[in-house]
């Protein structure tokens, strides 16, 4: 919420020339951190239970998905479209990791 609310104001701050849709940009943003950092707990468990391979895995499929989506994404939208690529490259992350780390629990 405090990106939504400051972060166009922060940015104009720091920048001399900020983007008219820098709120949607700090947004996406601000939503691919959280997916993210919902990805370490993960990361962590994998690497605990010494199958760490499956976060270079999902870490690759991520970022085929991610340079995929972002040659569409970013001729389309420019700089929200790049934001949107490493949303949906994140998202993947999460999700491949996701399987893998809830086929590990179960069997373990």
């Amino acid at each position: 919420m405090g990106v939504a609310v400051f972060g166009p104001l922060a940015s104009r701050l720091i920048f001399k020339k900020v983007p008219d849709n820098a709120r949607v940009i700090l947004i996406l943003l601000a939503i691919n951190l959280v997916a993210y950092a919902a990805t370490m707990a993960q990361s962590y468990g994998l690497t605990a239970i010494d199958k760490a391979g499956y976060t270079f895995y999902a870490q690759f499929a991520g970022m085929v998905a991610q340079a995929a989506i972002a040659i569409w994404l970013v001729h389309a939208w420019q700089l929200p479209g790049a934001a949107a690529a490493l949303l949906v490259g994140s998202v993947v992350v999460l999700a491949v990791r996701q399987v893998y780390y809830s086929r590990e629990m179960r069997s373990a």
